[in-house]
């Protein structure tokens, strides 16, 4: 059905406001009383009867006559569409839903709310100053979960800064003002000579991925803008269903993405078509920097996570093996996007360890007990030969092991700690 406008009253055509009708109903006209046929919105009389209380020649009907669409035994079909009303409200209260709502609500309220009722009473102020105490210690869970999120997000910014290629870890003010020395947690090379890299080289890598590119082709479309189905595959749980990790993950990806263009502007790396024109890459180059790479950032990042929300420390075969495909899928993701034409394999190199990196920070600021990682700098994150092998050699060990002896604890983030433990909580339940 379409939309269509009569001066401020909306109505939907072929729902019983239609201009015209094939039987030639011109007299009948529309009456405000209610929104049934049988009711009178329409006279509800049958063909051939000459009882319509408002006949074309009567002045008491304020609009213009509309013929409504009729059922096989003469009937006006009911419909939905607002009404013409009389009375005090002006015609554009019911233009639109919002509209329609607030005027209600009012109405509402002025009838169900007595004058006495708005003095507040002291044993209800004392009521109140009890409900409003905060819930498990903080006031996050009386907020709206995209407020939440955002306020998660906010208070991780506070903690780092990006200096260049290097991403700094700051501690929160202390008493009396203390700011505690910054720590380098994570560093790109400073060009791609200084890390041995041959841009040619990484050229002719590129060009030798397209031939992928008609079986990968849909997964590179579909993870253009959401890879979370590809993970719900293999841990089988739906944030649908698990609505405080899909809060935690909403709130660091933000953050991330924020670290993520900052370090992408301080190394300032072209993409492979900027390179070399027979590149021809099958989606469009987004307009940021190259290294690196955002999806292999955050397809690492929400494998790591996850391993560490649902399968760390886990003894029972199958769990590892769905830690592993995890592992399996982030090296794929990110490979997509080279066979994709948008991306260098050392531009995923370098997005897997941030990812990957960043997702330990995350526990470690969330109080996760053996979660804090060493530092990762410019000679640990490009490694030769460049590849990301999707199933990587037997004996590789993609996580890193619990630090029994870290070299810094970083403070907690007391909202994302919160976060976090109501997430492990929630997966506790649904993991499979």
């Amino acid at each position: 059905m379409s939309l269509h406008k009569n001066g401020s009253i909306e109505f939907l055509s072929g729902s019983g406001l239609s201009m015209g009708d094939a039987k030639g109903w011109d007299n009948q006209w529309v009456s405000p009383g209610a929104l049934h046929p049988r009711a009178g919105l329409w006279n509800a009389t049958p063909p051939g009867s000459n009882t319509n209380p408002d006949p074309p020649s009567s002045n008491t009907n304020p609009d213009p006559p509309h013929r409504p669409r009729r059922n096989s035994d003469g009937w006006a079909e009911p419909t939905l569409a607002p009404s013409p009303r009389l009375g005090a409200d002006p015609a554009w209260v019911y233009a639109s839903p919002d509209g329609m709502l607030g005027q209600a609500l009012r109405k509402s309220r002025a009838k169900l709310v007595r004058p006495s009722d708005g003095k507040l009473q002291v044993t209800q102020m004392k009521r109140a100053s009890v409900l409003g105490a905060n819930l498990h210690g903080t006031a996050l869970w009386r907020w709206a979960p995209e407020i939440r999120s955002k306020t998660i997000a906010a208070e991780l910014l506070g903690r780092f800064q990006v200096q260049g290629t290097t991403l700094w870890l700051m501690e929160p003010i202390g008493a009396g003002g203390a700011l505690a020395a910054p720590l380098a947690v994570f560093a790109l090379p400073a060009d791609m000579a200084a890390a041995g890299v041959n841009m040619d080289d990484q050229v002719d890598k590129v060009m030798r991925a397209a031939a992928e590119r008609e079986d990968r082709l849909p997964e590179i479309l579909s993870q253009m803008t959401d890879f979370w189905p590809f993970f719900e595959s293999i841990s089988g749980i739906p944030l649908s269903r698990a609505p405080r990790t899909a809060e935690l993950l909403a709130a660091t990806h933000e953050w991330m993405l924020h670290l993520l263009m900052q370090l992408k502007h301080g190394f300032a790396a072209l993409r492979p078509v900027q390179h070399f024109s027979l590149v021809m890459p099958v989606i469009p180059t987004p307009g940021h920097g190259s290294l690196p790479s955002g999806h292999a950032t955050m397809a690492a990042y929400t494998s790591e996570l996850l391993y560490r929300l649902l399968y760390r420390g886990v003894q029972r075969a199958w769990e590892e093996e769905r830690a592993d495909q995890l592992d399996r899928l982030a090296r794929r993701i990110a490979f997509n996007r080279v066979v994709a034409g948008v991306h260098f394999p050392v531009d995923s190199m370098a997005g897997y360890a941030l990812g990957t990196q960043m997702a330990r920070l995350t526990a470690a600021l969330a109080g996760s007990a053996g979660d804090q990682p060493e530092p990762l700098l410019a000679k640990a994150v490009i490694k030769a030969p460049f590849a990301l092998d999707e199933v990587p050699k037997e004996g590789f060990v993609a996580r890193a092991k619990a630090n029994a002896k870290p070299s810094y604890i970083p403070s907690t983030v007391p909202t994302l700690k919160d976060l976090w433990e109501q997430a492990q909580a929630e997966l506790t339940d649904l993991r499979v």
